[in-house]
């Protein structure tokens, strides 16, 4: 299965907007509970697990999947990282996203570290234009 740019970024929102911090610090989602993701309904359930696994895998969330009966049982996301907070930073504003994608989607493939990086370039440059501006 291939990782996603788009699906990274879409999860990855709708994570932080759905993370709480509480006294156990974990979130824990039941696949009936996944099901209630924006992300989840635009992905479907093979593509979301795996890019949540590939999320836990590359360090951009603290958290486990709990197999059961072949499948994925519960979810538990912990938080977003640092390197997710970063990465979030970099690709959430659409403008950003958009440009970085099409600068990106001009190879065959770019790693996850490098589109945050393409994207942090992205943002340099608009805020160097804006200061050209004033």
């Amino acid at each position: 299965m291939k990782l996603k740019a788009d699906s990274i970024r879409t999860v990855m929102i709708d994570l932080e907007n759905r993370l709480s911090w509480d006294e156990s610090q974990t979130n824990i989602w039941s696949p009936n509970g996944l099901a209630t993701f924006d992300s989840y309904k635009a992905l479907g359930h093979d593509e979301f697990i795996y890019t949540i696994s590939k999320l836990i895998e590359g360090n951009y969330v603290n958290g486990k999947l709990c197999p059961a009966n072949n499948t994925i049982g519960d979810v538990y996301i912990y938080s977003i990282t640092w390197k997710g907070h970063e990465f979030l930073d970099n690709i959430r504003d659409p403008k950003v996203w958009s440009k970085t994608k099409s600068i990106t989607n001009k190879f065959a493939s770019v790693s996850v570290s490098f589109v945050s990086s393409v994207a942090s370039q992205v943002i340099a440059k608009l805020i160097e234009d804006t200061m050209h501006l004033q």
